[in-house]
């Protein structure tokens, strides 16, 4: 009889173990999971690395904030990329959820509240790196789809080249005053 208790606890701890990672898996709510998602671009580009065709690839410095729920998130650092970067997968741990958001890059004040909106922050002062994006530049929010998040860049990007003789030092201003270019980002989260 004793046997058969330790066998039959020993069955549950493995099933709750592993219901992590099963699919359609019913978990008690506030239980911590290893989990890890696929990321990729869906038609517009996200700010990874350019490539010399302007075309975005991930790197292993990339790293995304994960919510499982209101509040802040969890940053996922363990990231791998495919030869062509055009995908990452990103391992960390969360509370169970059946629906999870990210925001590309990752920021640690950032939160998501009930109505599925993320705040995040886009800096105001950005530093120019020749041939690529300023961190923290473009942010992109992403849900998941069981696995996999399809990440979409909130804002637009451009370009700009100055000659030399300009200086080190441009200032971009919106003509109304009521329409921020930078600070905080309120992210509605819908479809």
């Amino acid at each position: 009889m004793k046997k058969r208790l330790i066998t039959t606890i020993c069955i549950l701890a493995a099933v709750t173990a592993s219901s992590c990672t099963e699919p359609g898996a019913v978990i008690p709510e506030g239980e911590i999971c290893q989990l890890e998602f696929k990321a990729m671009n869906e038609d517009a580009q996200t700010k990874t690395t350019l490539a010399s065709d302007f075309s975005i690839k991930w790197s292993t410095k990339d790293h995304i904030t994960v919510f499982s729920g209101e509040g802040k998130g969890t940053t996922f650092s363990d990231v791998t990329v495919s030869s062509d970067g055009r995908t990452a997968t990103f391992a960390g741990s969360a509370d169970w959820s059946p629906e999870y958001y990210a925001l590309y890059p990752a920021q640690s004040d950032a939160v998501l509240s009930a109505d599925r909106t993320i705040t995040a922050e886009l800096p105001t002062t950005q530093t120019a790196v020749r041939g690529n994006i300023a961190d923290r530049m473009n942010l992109a929010v992403a849900i998941s789809d069981e696995d996999n998040l399809l990440f979409r860049n909130v804002g637009a990007l451009i370009g700009i080249t100055l000659p030399t003789s300009y200086g080190g030092y441009l200032k971009i201003e919106s003509l109304n005053p009521d329409v921020k270019m930078s600070g905080k980002a309120q992210i509605k989260m819908k479809d």
